[in-house]
């Protein structure tokens, strides 16, 4: 804490560590928000600001396995949509979220990595709308920070990754997610 005035939880505040079910079923889940919690609680005490990571993570492997074989893409819309609302009211005003986490594909035969969520309607701006919409209704100064990470290359084998995180963040500018 005196080298340091922003804490960024490694997965204390991903949907994998804190989405938990009963009977590993979506109508009996419930979000453990303990090490969430636990690092925000520090942050504050310590006087250092917290970026929450991540809201919505659409890779393969990234949710519980019984929530990685749910089907259908209105329902896992509004999960989605309710996950960001009440994780963002739990946790309260906060420096800033990673709203969206690692959704570009390295490979070039895909734009977008294949997950669970990957069949919504554009999820990404969908993200993003809600949890400005919660940051503006509770007039939050939260920032929201789309992460991603090996894009920063305009040549080599990351040039293509780089050009896609590009138009996406063209498409959530120009949409105003």
């Amino acid at each position: 804490a005196r080298e340091f005035d922003l804490i960024t939880p490694e997965n204390y505040c991903k949907p994998k560590m804190m989405l938990k079910s009963t009977d590993d079923t979506l109508e009996n889940s419930y979000v453990n928000y303990d090490g969430c919690h636990y690092l925000n609680d520090y942050a504050i005490e310590n006087d250092m600001a917290f970026r929450g990571h991540a809201l919505v993570w659409p890779a393969p492997g990234k949710y519980p396995d019984w929530f990685e074989e749910l089907e259908g893409d209105d329902m896992l819309e509004e999960w989605m949509i309710d996950y960001i609302i009440e994780v963002m009211h739990e946790m309260g005003d906060m420096y800033a979220w990673d709203v969206v986490n690692e959704a570009i594909s390295n490979s070039d035969a895909e734009y977008i990595k294949t997950s669970v969520l990957s069949g919504i309607d554009d999820f990404i701006c969908t993200a993003f709308s809600t949890a400005k919409a919660v940051a503006n209704e509770n007039d939050w100064d939260t920032l929201m920070f789309y992460n991603e990470y090996d894009f920063e290359s305009m040549y080599g084998d990351f040039a293509t990754k780089s050009d896609k995180v590009y138009t996406l963040m063209a498409d959530l500018v120009e949409n105003d997610c």
